[in-house]
């Protein structure tokens, strides 16, 4: 972050905004400049050549904008991760996630795995359960590896080349570990040799089945829903598909303002708050973005040191 003294001439800040090719690093990495530039009406030269990663009111409650964005994504996953987290949160809200996601790979995570089969054709089978199917075949089928499955030294012992069945969509985990035994059951049933190693059940290393108690003690280690989400995204799906979380939430700072909260009465209510223009964007930028669009700055801020 760079700080700056004293007064500056537009070719000054015309030079340090060069540096930067959008609003958003401008303003993350040179903030008094930007300020500055602000406090003095400078922006549509300074920033003329920057970009801005805002989109237009209400512009991701239209479902085709929603689609075009998805569009960049393979997965579910990498769509409610990316660039604009709003475009999913919308689709998801509305019920389009389906059909906007229809192109993508489905994946599962860790609360969500399929049941699949390796079956033989000398009736040996292979049963297990994974969140990303795609990825779990080509570690069976990987044979040249320090560790070879069980699949693969079966290949190897027999020169047999088995046939890959998913045997369920991505469901919760729990049912997925119920589900596989009850295969492995019916496979044994019908006359069939289990290639399984170990006994089914388990949900692979490093994997936690979220229960209640394990969500609320992870939900602790968060101050807000967005990081939560982020950054454990498992333990999340898991609250938000049992309806745990505003239960296990209640801690946590509610930061986002109701749509349209930032009026002119709201905004001036806030910047009272601040004796300079740059504390007033380091402590609200919400109310500064929403005076500077609407032309209110000058007008709320005239209490300000200058």
């Amino acid at each position: 972050m760079k700080f700056i003294k004293g007064s500056h001439t537009i070719e000054e800040c015309a030079e340090e905004g060069l540096k930067y090719l959008t609003i958003r690093e401008f303003y993350n990495k040179s903030k008094t400049y930007y300020a500055y530039v602000h406090k003095h009406g400078w922006a549509d030269i300074v920033c003329a050549h920057m970009t801005s990663n805002r989109k237009p009111y209400r512009y991701w409650q239209i479902k085709e904008n929603c689609w075009k964005e998805a569009l960049n994504y393979e997965t579910i996953g990498d769509f409610a991760g990316g660039k604009y987290h709003m475009a999913y949160e919308s689709a998801r809200i509305h019920g389009w996630i389906d059909e906007i996601c229809s192109h993508m790979k489905k994946l599962g995570n860790r609360c969500h795995k399929c049941v699949y089969a390796y079956e033989f054709s000398d009736n040996s089978v292979y049963v297990g359960i994974t969140y990303n199917i795609e990825e779990r075949n080509n570690s069976h089928l990987n044979l040249i590896s320090k560790k070879i499955s069980s699949v693969g030294n079966y290949i190897i012992k027999t020169n047999l080349t088995p046939i890959l069945k998913k045997l369920t969509d991505y469901i919760f985990v729990d049912d997925a570990v119920i589900l596989e035994k009850e295969y492995v059951i019916a496979y044994k049933n019908n006359g069939w040799k289990i290639l399984n190693q170990m006994k089914t059940g388990g949900v692979g290393i490093g994997s936690i089945i979220w229960n209640f108690e394990k969500c609320r003690i992870e939900a602790l280690k968060y101050m807000s829903r967005n990081d939560f989400r982020i950054k454990s995204n498992g333990a999340y799906d898991a609250a938000h598909k049992n309806g745990w979380l505003n239960e296990i939430c209640e801690h946590m700072l509610i930061k986002r303002k109701y749509r349209n909260y930032w009026n002119f009465e709201n905004c001036k209510i806030e910047a009272l708050k601040y004796n300079k223009n740059i504390d007033f964007i380091k402590g609200s930028s919400g109310a500064y973005d929403a005076a500077y669009n609407n032309g209110w700055l000058k007008e709320i801020t005239k209490h300000m040191i200058k």
